[in-house]
């Protein structure tokens, strides 16, 4: 059996599987996989199809290449690296979690595993009514993260609709492309 077609059987195996995602968005709403979700039947189906797949990340790609035990067969699909920036976290710690997203989504992508789509959630007309207690989300086009509100140095309060249509992205992304500047 050829590679591309054990990592198909194994997309087919996984939808049985009944995965369940616990990984919940409070502020945004949604459930997500984690990586814990899915690694345990995905593991045990590799070792079952004789294969396995290992993740690559250098400074500009994130990787992850399948191997088959049966033959000299292997694919990879690659993702631009991304950044995090984790208050209060250590660089080391910003490096693993942006780690642990690049390994969520190539496995997700490599095994076709899906899960609803967070943009469709919180943008447009399938955004859910404005209610009590519930906030619009604006979304950064350049990150796809959430646009949250900031406090300049006197004290002043800016919407997200204000930074969004000021900075044209948000202040993670505007302040790592004044830095990736201020270094050239």
């Amino acid at each position: 059996m050829k590679l591309i077609e054990k990592i198909q059987n194994i997309r087919l195996d996984l939808m049985s599987e009944n995965i369940k995602m616990s990984g919940h968005n409070d502020y945004a709403g949604y459930e997500y996989f984690e990586l814990a979700d899915f690694l345990r039947p995905l593991n045990r189906l590799m070792a079952q199809y004789k294969m396995t797949a290992i993740p690559s990340f250098n400074k500009d790609e994130a990787s992850l290449t399948a191997y088959d035990f049966e033959s000299d067969d292997k694919l990879t699909i690659t993702s631009p690296m991304g950044s995090a920036n984790l208050k209060g976290c250590h660089e080391v710690q910003n490096i693993g979690a942006v780690e642990t997203y690049q390994r969520r989504y190539l496995y997700l992508a490599l095994f076709d595993i899906s899960e609803s789509d967070v943009l469709n959630k919180t943008q447009g007309k399938d955004q859910p009514k404005k209610t009590a207690g519930t906030q619009k989300m604006t979304i950064c086009p350049k990150c796809n993260g959430v646009v949250l509100p900031a406090k300049n140095a006197g004290g002043k309060v800016f919407s997200a609709e204000e930074i969004l249509k000021t900075y044209g992205m948000c202040r993670d992304c505007y302040e790592a492309q004044k830095k990736l500047k201020n270094e050239e």
